[in-house]
């Protein structure tokens, strides 16, 4: 059975669930590609742009990568308890496009919190979808060709990422990929 907020937004978009779908993948290439970006970029430009040694940009980087899982969990939880899904990808997208503003600045200083924003905030996107995907699936059949999809989704996302950074590694100026 559908949610009422998959009903709601079905209904005052005149949409039906084959068109939700294509958006919620839409939504879902483009917030992973931002994640893909910014976690493969990051050691180079914490070592070639902000001149850390390449120990520290490691540690860095290892912090960022575990408190990536854990901030997923803790999006779920929120999502469930706090959030409305609709008003966390909201907030989802804003957190990403923030953590990637101060990311683009180019000093030590912002870039903590620039990947923090983008920490959180692709946490709860990735979060958030799943949870809205599921909730449109109604069988078993559908609940699979969904998964499918998504991970077909995430691995086209992760490629073109990373085509972009390399692209950008030629150059090293990554304020301008952020």
């Amino acid at each position: 059975m559908k949610s009422k907020l998959i009903a709601r937004i079905m209904h005052a978009h005149h949409l039906d669930a084959s068109s939700l779908r294509v958006a919620l993948y839409c939504y879902q290439f483009f917030s992973v590609m931002a994640i893909a970006i910014v976690g493969s970029s990051m050691y180079l430009n914490l070592h070639s742009d902000l001149s850390l040694s390449s120990s520290l940009a490691i540690k860095i980087i290892g912090a960022y990568m575990s408190i990536s899982y854990t901030i997923e969990l803790l999006a779920g939880y929120l999502n469930n308890r706090f959030l409305s899904q609709r008003y966390a990808l909201v907030l989802a997208t804003i957190l990403q496009m923030v953590g990637c503003y101060f990311l683009s600045l180019g000093s030590m200083h912002l870039f903590y919190i620039g990947a923090s924003f983008a920490l959180l905030g692709g946490g709860l996107s990735i979060t958030t979808y799943n949870i809205i995907c599921n909730k449109l699936a109604i069988t078993q059949c559908q609940r699979k060709s969904i998964f499918i999809k998504n991970i077909l989704m995430l691995s086209i996302a992760i490629f073109v990422g990373e085509f972009f950074i390399g692209l950008f590694q030629h150059d090293t100026n990554y304020n301008h990929l952020y």
